[in-house]
C-alpha cells in the first residue's frame, strides 16, 4: 500500500475526520438508530432534520421556516427547479452551472448567457421581460470548474432591475469563502437578498444532502411539490453531526485558514514549475 496526498475530495475543511463530528454522528446512531425509516410526509422526518433546519437558518440568518433539507445536493437543485419551472415560465442560466441545474430545467423554457456575460445577460432579461410566467436567473456561487466567483452584485442588480428572481448555488462557496463563511453571497452582501439559495451538505460541511434557502412560503410548496423530496427516505441520524459542524465553521476558524494555506502552497509548487496559474479574485 502507497501512501498518497488526494487531489480530488470535496471535504474541504476535513471534517469528516474531526473527533467532535464523529463523536456526534456515533451519539445521533445510538440514539435515533442508522435510518430515517420513511420519507419526509409519512414519518420520515424527525427532531434532528427539524433541528438541522433550524440550524440552517440561523447560519443564514433566515427566519425559522425559510430552510428545506434534501438527501443530496444534487437532487436540492433537479427538483426545486422542477416543481418551480413548467411550460409557462422562463430560466436565464449562465452557462457553466451544474449539471442538476440543467436537470431541472427539463421540463421549462431556457436561455443560457456566456459565463458571466452581464450584457449577454441584460440582452436576454430584454427579450423576456413581460413574458412568462416566472423568470428565474440562476448563476452558481463559486464556479466549480474553473474556480470563479459570479460578478453577483452586476447581476443581482440586473436581475431586480428587470423585475425577475435570482437563484444562486453556492455549494463550493459556503463554508469556505466570506468574512464569516457563509459563502460567495457573503462576500458581495446579499444573504437576505438572494430569492432562492441552494447548497451542498457534502463539501464544506463533510456529509451528505443538500438544502434550500428561500422564503418560508416558496420552503412550503417544496415540501408539498417537490417529488424527489417527497418520495426520498430522508436522511440518517448520522446527519446530526452536521449541527456541530455549523457550530465548528465559526468555533474554529482554523480549518479555513489550514485550506487556504494547502492552496497557497500548492499554487506556489505549480510556479515552481513554471506553469500559468490563475487567480481568482474572491473580492
Amino acid at each position: 500500500m502507497q501512501n498518497c496526498v488526494s487531489l480530488v475530495s470535496n471535504d474541504y475543511l476535513n471534517f469528516t475526520q474531526h473527533p467532535k463530528v464523529k463523536q456526534a454522528a456515533i451519539e445521533g446512531i445510538i440514539k435515533y438508530g442508522t435510518g430515517a425509516g420513511a420519507s419526509p410526509l409519512i414519518g420520515g422526518h424527525h427532531e434532528y432534520h427539524v433541528e438541522l433546519e433550524k440550524k440552517l437558518c440561523e447560519f443564514f440568518n433566515r427566519p425559522d421556516g425559510s430552510n428545506i433539507i434534501f438527501t443530496t445536493g444534487y437532487t436540492a437543485n433537479s427538483s426545486t427547479l422542477l416543481a418551480f419551472l413548467k411550460n409557462e415560465d422562463y430560466a436565464i442560466v449562465d452557462m457553466e452551472v451544474h449539471a442538476s441545474v440543467y436537470e431541472g430545467l427539463l421540463n421549462t423554457n431556457v436561455k443560457k448567457f456566456p459565463h458571466n456575460s452581464i450584457i449577454h445577460l441584460e440582452s436576454a432579461l430584454v427579450d423576456v421581460k413581460d413574458k412568462y410566467r416566472t423568470r428565474l436567473v440562476i448563476i452558481d456561487g463559486v464556479y466549480s470548474q474553473n474556480g470563479d466567483i459570479a460578478k453577483m452584485d452586476e447581476i443581482h442588480d440586473l436581475t431586480k432591475k428587470y423585475g425577475e428572481y435570482l437563484m444562486v448555488d453556492d455549494a463550493h462557496g459556503i463554508g469556505v469563502v466570506g468574512e464569516n463563511d457563509r459563502g460567495a453571497i457573503e462576500l458581495f452582501y446579499l444573504l437576505d437578498k438572494v430569492d432562492i439559495i441552494s447548497g451542498t451538505l457534502s463539501k464544506a460541511l463533510g456529509h451528505i444532502g443538500g438544502f434550500i434557502v428561500s422564503s418560508p412560503e416558496i420552503i412550503n410548496y417544496l415540501r408539498y411539490q417537490s417529488r424527489q423530496h417527497i418520495f426520498s427516505s430522508n436522511s440518517s441520524p448520522a446527519s446530526i453531526r452536521l449541527l456541530k459542524v455549523i457550530d465548528l465553521i465559526d468555533e474554529e476558524p482554523i480549518w479555513r485558514h489550514q485550506l487556504a494555506e494547502n492552496v497557497q502552497n500548492f499554487k506556489n509548487g505549480l510556479r515552481s514549475l513554471d506553469l500559468n496559474i490563475v487567480t481568482v479574485n474572491q473580492n
